[in-house]
């Protein structure tokens, strides 16, 4: 049995951390894949405490819930922008079809920005504005794309204001440690998915089979939430069963 893998660096800190304790309680809740898994489960744990520890100061910073509102703001920006473009696709206006139709390789190129991790999509946003501005400037004026596409630059701009100053109050070394907890913790899980798929063609028991079959099924509603996530107007990212 293959299980499904997470693309981790996709899930936001919180969400990362929510699943990293599922699968701590996950191991635990049977004793024998916790005795197979015991090394593993011993690290994971420690990791999920400094992980909590870390996301406590952040989740205290009163810029959080701005930071999370303009993220999700932006998100819907792409969307709203990326549809807007495809109604013209179709337009009776053979000028405004070809300028839709350039707008669109630009779009496709950035296809995934709102389902990036939110430094990521931050500069993949800025990227994005720059070539519709210097590139697709007649293009956009065809279908009059300027003031969504300045939402969009605007919106963008506050989300990196709103996280500087965050990173400011709650201090540079705890957002540069939970960079660091959230890499070992990916290392560890990983690891947990590759011991569990090895103890399954060596040693499978009822208990493990279990154990991998919930885990599998997880994996899969995470990836589905992620998925659904990127397709607002967009494609998804990748979500198949290799990392």
């Amino acid at each position: 049995m293959k299980i499904t893998k997470i693309r981790l660096e996709y899930l936001q800190n919180e969400e990362w951390y929510t699943y990293e304790t599922f699968l701590i309680k996950l191991i635990k809740k049977t004793g024998s894949v916790a005795v197979a898994l015991a090394a593993l489960l011993a690290l994971l744990e420690q990791n999920n405490v400094d992980a909590n520890a870390a996301l406590e100061i952040i989740r205290k910073s009163r810029l959080t819930e701005d930071i999370e509102q303009a993220d999700l703001l932006r998100d819907r920006l792409i969307g709203a922008l990326n549809n807007y473009v495809r109604s013209y696709l179709h337009d009776i206006d053979p000028a405004k079809q070809r300028a839709a139709r350039n707008l669109m390789i630009v779009i496709d190129h950035y296809k995934n920005m709102a389902s990036a991790p939110q430094d990521q999509e931050s500069g993949m946003i800025v990227n994005f504005v720059k070539e519709l501005e210097e590139k697709c400037a007649d293009d956009m004026a065809a279908i009059s794309l300027e003031e969504r596409k300045d939402q969009l630059k605007t919106v963008n701009q506050q989300f990196i204001t709103l996280q500087n100053q965050r990173s400011i109050d709650t201090g540079d070394q705890t957002t540069l440690r939970m960079v660091g907890i959230r890499r070992d913790g990916n290392e560890l899980i990983r690891y947990i998915y590759s011991q569990t798929e090895i103890l399954l063609k060596s040693a499978a028991t009822p208990e493990l089979t279990q154990f991998a079959n919930e885990l599998d099924a997880e994996n899969r509603r995470v990836n589905g939430n992620l998925h659904r996530k990127g397709s607002n107007g967009k494609d998804s990212p990748e979500t198949g069963t290799n990392e």
